[in-house]
């Protein structure tokens, strides 16, 4: 069943004109939707991570009032509900500011900590799910032993990087 609500059997005999017309006016109502563009906000401003989940629920209540139309929050700012999240999710939908996503950082330049960091954004990313959200924001840096290399312009899909001076 599509978004819309009217579902498509294509398994069957040909379309019917009725079949045609609602299948367009679906595709047209998820374009439309799409075409929009809706204003989020980090919950950053407010503290990060905001793990006091009144802190959190006010700061949704704040961003509501503002006229955004979802969050996104550091995954740590929910993490003690990920084992059970319905109580969450339900509070968060009082504040009627929906999950865009969860932020996390992780240290993507580091072999050594790569399966442990794997693991990490697969349990955040089925948190987002859980929580309602679609978006999993996930930054990364280079590894803090490594001296730090200037960056120059992109080339292509590549970033080129000299070495630090001596």
């Amino acid at each position: 069943m599509n978004k819309v609500g009217y579902a498509l059997k294509l398994d069957t005999a040909p379309l019917s004109r009725r079949d045609i017309l609602l299948a367009s006016l679906a595709a047209l109502t998820r374009a439309q939707a799409r075409s929009r563009i809706r204003l989020g906000c980090q919950t950053r401003a407010y503290g990060s991570p905001l793990k006091n989940r009144s802190e959190l629920l006010a700061a949704l209540a704040d961003l509501h009032d503002l006229g955004y139309e979802g969050f996104e929050t550091n995954f740590a700012s929910l993490a003690d509900s990920f084992a059970d999240p319905q109580s969450a999710r339900a509070e968060i939908a009082r504040r009627g500011l929906p999950l865009i996503g969860l932020h996390m950082g992780a240290a993507l330049f580091s072999p050594a900590r790569l399966e442990k960091e794997q693991e990490q954004i697969a349990q955040i990313a089925r948190a987002v799910k859980d929580f309602g959200g679609e978006y999993l924001m996930l930054s990364g840096n280079e590894p803090r032993a490594e001296p730090r290399r200037k960056r120059l312009p992109r080339a292509g899909n590549q970033t080129l990087f000299t070495q630090p001076r001596a």
